[in-house]
């Protein structure tokens, strides 16, 4: 076997044999979300075929999310999300990525800037990258959530009548 086949076969062995954990959380929470946002948008159209046809990215499926949602409160996840998805997008493509560490501490940035505060923010700046993606990806579910539970309330009925589902009073 020549030296050129058999370099590549030892580093396909290294790269199959490591696992990455950051680039495990990335990959498994940006799924997550995209979930999420596929479901948000879902709420906001008549016939979503027509979406999965498009086979929208998730920077589409973002974009047209905000364009779709009102604005709820000063914080913003959407940041957060456009930060995991450039990371992720970087990760996904290139196993040792020159710019690896610019993007991650973009979505450190992100993150710290755009969530409210909380116990664990001092836990997560001194934790590993794993644990900054694990926060952030949790951060952003929580965001979508509130916009799915939004959008809910405010869908035509499916009875046909054009009067929104609204919560009753008091709730």
């Amino acid at each position: 076997m020549d030296n050129d086949l058999m370099d590549r076969k030892d580093r396909f062995a290294d790269e199959i044999a490591r696992i990455d954990v950051v680039v495990q959380v990335l990959l498994k929470g940006h799924l997550l979300l995209e979930e999420a946002l596929t479901r948000l948008i879902d709420l906001y159209v008549y016939d979503s075929a027509y979406l999965e046809d498009a086979r929208l990215t998730f920077k589409q499926k973002l974009n047209l999310a905000k364009a779709l949602t009102p604005k709820l409160g000063a914080s913003s996840g959407w940041g957060v999300l456009d930060a995991i998805n450039v990371l992720r997008n970087d990760v996904s493509h290139r196993l040792d990525s020159p710019e690896r560490q610019k993007k991650t501490a973009r979505l450190r940035e992100t993150y710290f800037r755009e969530t409210p505060p909380s116990d664990l923010i001092e836990e997560i700046k001194r934790g590993p990258d794993s644990v900054l993606i694990v926060a952030a990806c949790a951060y952003c579910a929580g965001f979508l959530a509130v916009y799915e539970s939004v959008a809910k309330k405010l869908r035509p009925r499916d009875d046909g009548s054009a009067e929104p589902t609204r919560p009753p009073a008091g709730t």
